[in-house]
């Protein structure tokens, strides 16, 4: 009887793929009409925070490789292959070894040349699919963007949704609006810092009067930062602002329309905070540049010295 290890996956932010429970009921039905005994069972959930890892793929992949089964059986081919070019490697690496992926719902035999040619047809069309459908995902969200709607996320402190009529849409979405509980505490945040008030005054003046943060917490300088550079407070929609590994990244495709939310700061105070902001980057980085080349002309005369 040939020995086969079930694969299972699905993404947490996508409520209409097939569930794993679903995908072990079809795998097993599968196995036990086609005489095949599932030695062992793998699942990965990839969650929304965009982690690609697949810990349980791995190790049984490691298994697979060094013979333990002879087959891998999976609900469909998407769930094994992700990405077209990486994973159609590790299938020829796993027929190498003799053993073969299956997949249970499309039912094609991939131990035959013409099964191999059916799977790596249904990749092309499984790839075609993802990249048109992340397309047509990008082009809707640029247009909802283009108009000023809240798109996911923290909500930006000082501000709250209402929800109104998209008429073009048919459907009801939310914009921003000022929170006036919040509101007066960012104006004094900015009014702080463009009369030369420094990020630990101001947060210092905010732990004092007890001025919480939204989740309760005290402020910080890194959140006084990030408040004073983001451009929504004077009124500027911004989206895609930077990456997930840097919020100030300048994103070739970002969305930056002045005056299509309602601002909390007026122009003249967040263009004044903004330069000073940057004179004091400016006086940061010459600062660090002079430390460093102190350091190195002091190892410079130390070495003179032992010479």
């Amino acid at each position: 009887m040939k020995r086969a290890a079930a694969y299972a996956r699905v993404s947490s932010n996508k409520q209409s793929e097939t569930s794993i429970e679903t995908q072990f009921d079809e795998i097993e039905n599968f196995a036990e009409q086609s005489g095949i005994r599932i030695v062992e069972k793998f699942q990965d959930k990839i969650t929304a925070s965009g982690s690609k890892t697949r810990p349980e793929f791995e190790i049984m992949l490691s298994n697979a490789l060094q013979g333990k089964y002879d087959m891998i059986l999976v609900y469909k081919y998407d769930r094994f292959i992700r990405d077209d070019l990486e994973d159609q490697k590790l299938i020829r690496e796993l027929e190498q070894k003799n053993v073969y992926v299956i997949s249970c719902a499309e039912r094609i035999d991939t131990t035959t040349p013409s099964g191999r040619l059916q799977r790596w047809l249904i990749s092309g069309l499984n790839k075609f699919y993802l990249e048109n459908l992340r397309d047509e995902i990008y082009t809707k969200t640029t247009k909802v963007a283009e108009k000023g709607y809240y798109l996911g996320g923290n909500v930006l402190y000082g501000y709250t949704l209402k929800e109104i009529k998209d008429k073009e849409a048919a459907r009801n979405r939310k914009i921003y609006e000022i929170n006036e509980n919040e509101a007066p505490i960012v104006r004094k945040i900015f009014e702080m810092f463009a009369n030369q008030h420094s990020y630990n005054e101001i947060v210092e003046y905010l732990n004092l009067h007890n001025l919480k943060t939204r989740t309760g917490k005290s402020w910080t300088k890194s959140s006084i930062i990030s408040m004073l550079r983001n451009k929504k407070y004077a009124g500027i929609y911004t989206y895609r602002e930077g990456t997930k590994k840097s919020s100030h990244s300048n994103r070739k495709d970002k969305i930056e329309i002045p005056n299509l939310m309602p601002a909390i700061i007026d122009s003249e105070t967040f263009s004044k905070v903004q330069d000073r902001i940057k004179k004091k980057n400016e006086l940061h980085v010459r600062d660090r540049e002079s430390a460093l080349c102190n350091f190195t002309s002091h190892i410079v005369n130390i070495k003179r010295k032992d010479l």
